[in-house]
């Protein structure tokens, strides 16, 4: 019988060069850990270790071979509903590119219009509660397509926490609110603490993790290409820099680890939702209610590096809102998003009429603009109410409205009741604010000329955006958007005058 100290120091004797790593080891134990007593079993020491994998218990490495799509050892709830089941045929919402440009044209500094907020705990945690709520639902979305990580999660709740996963996401939906329990956020945040880095480690072989320890700065510089120390000695200012953000973000996540209130220190920062994409390998799009006022813009997107050209082909993707202080989820009936992951999680679709795929929304808008176009034409020549365009310029203004998303019957109706391309262009905007099929489209600066912006700010706002994106394909998301803002400033002065 020996304690785990004993057993420290035994493995120090006989791997003599290596007692400096192991004392390292051994500071970060729990004194009352060393002091417990264990059965010495078949206790053999190397010596020479190669430190290629770490046995230090607080790291956590892939799984050499992936567990079974199905996790086990998954209690069923009271009413016998099969929670661990993976429900086939389920994949994520993979978005179009006319759906990419609405998200990324949807704003909290107004109104969204494409999603909505699903009640999110306040206690400190909200950031958590969303990211992970999000991870679940992936899960038992992508299924054994998730990654490595993510499985050991799930079986990590499972397991050792003993709670059904699927279970706390599922009645967080169905009260719309989410609301993780504290045991699982805390195992969490440990989770995330642990994960090694799968390609660096310290110069003398100790490994480093995603969210490095205060120790885990190399005082020699790192070749990203060739993924090997160079002889190069770095600055002992960026070194103690180093330390000390290391430090600061590993307090943050490891600070909260507890079962009383959170404060602001310890809330969710970008830094460790940018390590948590690394490590689970999926999306999170971030909201924010006010403009960055260093990047100039009111949205905060990390993609894993699979991803090159942002959410795009980059898998399930997480949504949420930050007003500075608070985050909350968001779900959206974009691509039936929300109807996708209530259906992989087995529970009831919401009725969503604009949900409809585009194909038929275009089918249907072609029919009621032909019964509009016939039902119009019957009642001009009844009442001779409607007042004809100009037939030189009726071709042309057809085209105008055309390039808008609407049939050439539409187009003629409009033309028909006002007589006008701009007053048509006005009556098609305000009629369509629900419509998705007419806001696919980018105007160009001609056509947005079409559209007044007292009377359509929002949209003007919107198309507004498009066109400079797609003047700029090349520039980042902030200088996109400080060409926005300015431009938005000149209009509105000239209105204000």
């Amino acid at each position: 019988m020996s304690t785990v100290n004993e057993l420290i120091e035994e493995i120090k004797k006989g791997c003599p060069e290596l007692s400096e790593s192991i004392n390292t080891l051994k500071s970060n134990i729990h004194h009352k850990t060393l002091s417990k007593v264990i059965k010495k079993q078949q206790v053999k020491t190397q010596k020479k270790p190669k430190f290629k994998k770490s046995s230090s218990k607080s790291s956590i490495k892939p799984p050499d071979k992936p567990p079974k799509p199905e996790p086990v050892g998954i209690k069923k709830s009271s009413e016998d509903i099969p929670f661990s089941s993976i429900i086939t045929n389920c994949n994520h919402t993979e978005f179009t590119s006319e759906n990419i440009a609405k998200i990324k044209s949807d704003s909290f500094i107004d109104n969204s219009k494409y999603f909505t907020m699903i009640t999110t705990s306040d206690d400190g945690n909200c950031g958590y509660h969303s990211v992970i709520q999000g991870l679940i639902e992936c899960y038992y979305i992508m299924g054994n397509k998730s990654n490595d990580y993510l499985k050991q999660f799930i079986k990590d709740i499972e397991n050792k926490i003993e709670i059904n996963p699927k279970e706390i996401v599922v009645k967080n939906r169905q009260k719309n609110k989410i609301d993780i329990p504290r045991e699982v956020v805390n195992h969490f945040r440990q989770f995330i603490l642990d994960v090694e880095d799968p390609v660096r480690k310290m110069p003398d072989g100790r490994p480093i993790h995603i969210f490095e320890r205060e120790d885990e700065v190399p005082e020699v510089k790192w070749n990203t290409k060739k993924e090997q120390y160079m002889k190069a000695r770095m600055p002992a200012k960026q070194y103690k820099k180093n330390q000390k953000d290391n430090k600061k973000i590993y307090d943050n996540i490891n600070g909260g680890i507890k079962m009383s209130d959170i404060t602001s220190t310890n809330w969710l920062r970008e830094e460790v939702v940018a390590g948590i994409v690394d490590i689970f390998g999926v999306a999170i799009y971030s909201f924010l209610t006010y403009e960055d006022a260093i990047f100039l813009t009111d949205k905060k997107v990390s993609t894993p590096a699979k991803c090159k050209e942002g959410i795009k082909d980059c898998g399930h993707v997480i949504f949420m809102v930050n007003d500075g202080s608070h985050f909350t989820y968001l779900k959206t009936d974009l691509q039936d998003y929300n109807n996708n992951i209530l259906k992989c999680l087995g529970l009831d679709i919401e009725e969503n009429p604009s949900s409809v795929s585009s194909l038929e929304s275009d089918q249907e808008s072609d029919q009621e603009s032909d019964q509009e176009s016939d039902q119009s034409s019957s009642q001009s020549v009844k009442s001779n109410q409607s007042v004809k365009p100009d037939k030189s310029s009726t071709n042309s203004d057809i085209k105008t409205l055309m390039d808008l998303g609407v049939s050439k019957a539409k187009a003629k109706t409009l033309l028909e009741k006002t007589g006008d391309v701009k007053l048509a262009a006005d009556m098609l905007f305000n009629t369509s604010s629900s419509s998705s099929s007419v806001l696919d489209s980018v105007l160009s600066k001609s056509d947005l000329e079409n559209l007044d912006f007292s009377k359509n700010k929002k949209l003007y706002e919107k198309e507004l955006f498009k066109i400079l994106r797609k003047e700029m394909p090349n520039e980042p998301e902030h200088i996109i958007q400080k060409a926005f803002n300015e431009k938005i400033k000149e209009i509105k002065s000239k209105h204000m005058k």
